[in-house]
């Protein structure tokens, strides 16, 4: 991996962090339903995906890569890897989780080289997903801290099935500034301000974003505006007009541009896929 060692994701040999790590969720979702050769994509998404499949027979595309996935497979997806993933012939479900991986400095930094395709899921591991969503629906403040704590076991009960590797993890700092991105979503959150906040140049935090996450600052504002929204629609079932106004978007256009581009499908398609929970 040479000078790419200390991204967190590294997509083209898809090694991550382990035993440190603590997910942020982005979006959750359980048992969504999918008819014969509905697709996602081509798309392109800004974090890691993971895809369990409930129910049916799955593909993914990548390039010139094919995987099938059946009952209780898992299938991850990293981030900045345009795919294409589709039923096949016969009605299905899946459950999906949009994550970022954060390590915890007080842990040890060991490593793991996840597995494109895991076979046959544990019946815990898959309850996990459930749990994953219904933490992911609750209000409170111990919201976050539950939901971090579930997506934490499901990375951990993976990792038991792949082998260990070398990388390091983001610094602090990058960190800090990515959640500071999220926690303000709705303000104009530029590389000035950042670098205001956290006294540095703005180009110093491109540099650190695209090292160590692999993305951008926008990416990850988008993202989390993305993701306010997706919950707005699917469980207040807003418009998409009313949506992108109380998420920080400047009109319904520009939303509905950046969502698709995100999660390869228009935010209209909420309401079909997506049962409110």
């Amino acid at each position: 991996m040479g000078e790419n060692m200390n991204k967190m994701y590294d997509c083209s040999m898809g090694s991550c962090p382990s035993a440190d790590v603590r997910p942020r969720v982005n979006i959750s979702n359980h048992r969504m339903q999918a008819k014969p050769f509905d697709t996602w994509g081509p798309r392109t998404i800004p974090d890691m995906e993971l895809i369990l499949v409930n129910h049916g027979s799955f593909m993914l595309e990548l390039g010139e890569q094919v995987f099938t996935a059946n009952d209780n497979d898992l299938l991850i997806i990293f981030p900045g890897e345009r795919h294409t993933f589709k039923s096949l012939k016969e009605e299905g479900s899946i459950s999906c989780i949009h994550c970022d991986l954060f390590a915890a400095a007080q842990y040890p930094a060991n490593r793991i080289e996840p597995a494109r395709l895991t076979r046959n899921i544990d019946a815990d591991l898959c309850d996990g997903f459930r749990r994953c969503a219904e933490a992911f629906i609750k209000t409170g403040p111990l919201r976050e801290p539950l939901l971090q704590a579930v997506a934490s076991e499901i990375w951990l009960r993976l990792c038991t099935r792949w082998s260990p590797s070398e990388l390091t993890p983001p610094s602090s700092l990058t960190a800090q500034m990515a959640n500071h991105i999220r926690d303000h979503y709705m303000e104009p959150v530029t590389r000035s301000r950042l670098a205001a906040h956290f006294h540095i140049s703005p180009q110093h935090i491109n540099h650190l974003f695209k090292k160590e996450l692999h993305t951008t600052p926008t990416e990850v504002l988008h993202n989390e505006r993305c993701k306010q929204a997706f919950l707005r629609m699917q469980n207040q079932r807003m418009s998409v007009k009313e949506a992108a106004e109380q998420t920080g978007f400047c009109d319904a256009y520009h939303f509905s541009k950046v969502f698709k581009k995100m999660y390869g499908f228009p935010p209209g398609r909420i309401a079909r896929f997506f049962k409110a929970q």
